[in-house]
């Protein structure tokens, strides 16, 4: 019997659990603090899953969470059974979780790392089915508490049911790798969130109901829109994004931050040379992508999964992540030692590092602290970009907003570009934006260098509104192939009381 198997038989009922509490510990007569197994087995499967689903409800860029450990032991569960702690034997026998890394406190800092979690089969069930819509809804209000602006954003339920069954089933039947419960967990908080916020519209034409979730932000002292929060649309999987707004069509920006470098670095008088694989990188982006995906050797993904490994790679690379070393962000996103060390040898990498390093001379040339305070103000707000981008909206540890500056008082230009880059695009979205809103195509979501719209956008109108603004392009996808998929999907649909 394999792990997964294992973990499946764990999925029992309250009775099955105080059934084998008897056989282990014998009678309730020898239970302390007054409590009964049953009890015990209420509060691990409703309590103790609410505690921890509160801790853990976001998750990072490789599907792992993290939770204070001391914090949800402080319970009745500290407490012994013959000798046993009673927490452990939960642990040990029906676990919510899996350990991926303990977590610790630095004695120099003072400051505490979380243990790292996968989730597991149990703990996707009770969310299903013992976690309330009003607890999600609950939950997610306590995370935003100081916020007042917010959107209401449209929701396709059947969509999104029909895609959490589909993704459950799939981790269920035993291709159980960690993105899977990611999916389906997104998938099941905004499902609920919706149901406990309960604000539907119905169309008078079709019937069809549209339901809505509350996304509390903050604008950013640039002017991006970072929603906040413990259920967090903008930054979930793409797939969940997908199937939660239905059939929509989505608008990025091509080879956003490198179509802007190359726009900068021709007006900077950047000799066209070092240029050129940037051309390359925004021309040929598919290829590009392609050529380095070969690299990756070792790393056990898909073809798709390895291009978008590239991407972000290469993301990390133009945001300022150091190539000439083993320690950057890009050992974040390429694991395997020998194919990082491959990409990062690779010449298209090599040359984008050249011209990286060529423009960020140029601009820190150009900057004068002194007469630059205001700037040095709003870098001292601004997150760093990488993270953003790459490590799924959270703070750097080694990015300090005290100091965007060295401590020869210079710029740190990683800073100073995405600050510049981030301008750019947030001129850029909110143009685009204002002028598909004119003609009646509202925004669903705004995700950064990208948004989603429900008409399909007319392509003529942003290319003259952006005419004389900036040379970067927009591509158009057309969001509906889950919505074909799950048209053909066995699986019943139902709805969540």
């Amino acid at each position: 019997m394999n792990i997964r198997e294992k973990k499946r038989e764990k999925k029992m009922k309250v009775n099955d659990i105080v059934i084998k509490m008897e056989d282990e510990f014998g009678r309730e007569s020898n239970m302390s603090r007054g409590m009964s197994y049953e009890d015990y087995a209420c509060k691990w499967v409703n309590d103790m899953s609410k505690v921890v689903i509160e801790h853990t409800i976001e998750v990072d860029n490789d599907a792992n969470m993290s939770i204070q450990l001391h914090k949800i032991k402080q319970s009745e569960f500290h407490y012994r059974i013959k000798g046993a702690r009673i927490f452990n034997w939960f642990h040990a026998n029906y676990p919510l979780w899996i350990e991926v890394s303990k977590g610790f406190k630095d004695a120099k800092t003072g400051k505490s790392s979380y243990t790292k979690i996968e989730g597991g089969p149990l703990w996707l069930d009770i969310l299903e089915h013992n976690i309330s819509p009003e607890f999600i809804l609950q939950s997610y209000n306590k995370s935003v508490d100081n916020l007042t602006n917010h959107d209401e954003i449209a929701i396709d339920l059947d969509n999104l049911v029909a895609y959490f069954n589909h993704t459950k089933k799939t981790y269920d039947n035993g291709h159980g790798q960690s993105k899977f419960f990611r999916y389906a967990f997104e998938a099941m908080t905004i499902i609920k969130l919706a149901k406990g916020y309960n604000k539907v519209t119905t169309c008078p034409y079709t019937g069809k109901e549209t339901h809505y979730i509350p996304q509390h932000y903050k604008f950013s002292s640039f002017g991006r829109k970072y929603y906040k929060g413990n259920v967090r649309l903008q930054s979930y999987n793409e797939m969940v994004r997908h199937a939660s707004l239905g059939e929509c069509y989505a608008l990025d920006i091509n080879a956003s931050v490198y179509a802007y470098y190359r726009d900068l670095a021709k007006s900077k008088g950047i000799d066209q040379d070092i240029i050129d694989i940037l051309d390359m990188i925004v021309e040929e982006k598919d290829n590009t992508r392609e050529a380095l995906a070969d690299t990756l050797t070792n790393t056990i993904a898909t073809r798709e999964e390895k291009i978008k490994i590239v991407k972000k790679a290469l993301t990390a690379i133009g945001f300022g992540a150091r190539i000439d070393n083993d320690y950057g962000i890009t050992k974040d996103i390429i694991f395997d030692k020998d194919d990082r060390k491959a990409f990062l040898s690779h010449w298209i990498v090599k040359d984008l590092s050249v011209f990286y390093q060529t423009l960020s001379a140029s601009i820190r040339a150009s900057l004068d602290l002194k007469e630059n305070a205001d700037l040095k103000d709003q870098l001292k707000a601004m997150p760093s970009l990488v993270t953003h981008v790459i490590l799924n909206h959270k703070l750097s540890d080694k990015y300090d907003p005290e100091k965007p500056t060295t401590e020869f008082d210079r710029f740190k230009m990683p800073s100073v570009m995405a600050y510049m880059y981030q301008q750019e695009e947030t001129l850029i979205m909110q143009t685009v934006m204002n002028a598909l809103k004119q003609y009646g195509n509202e925004t669903l979501l705004w995700v950064h260098d990208g948004i989603y719209v429900k008409k399909q956008p007319d392509m003529q109108l942003i290319n003259h509104v952006l005419k004389d603004l900036s040379t970067l392009t927009f591509s158009c996808q057309e969001v509906n192939e889950w919505s074909r998929h799950h048209k053909d999907d066995e699986l019943k649909v139902y709805a969540y009381a």
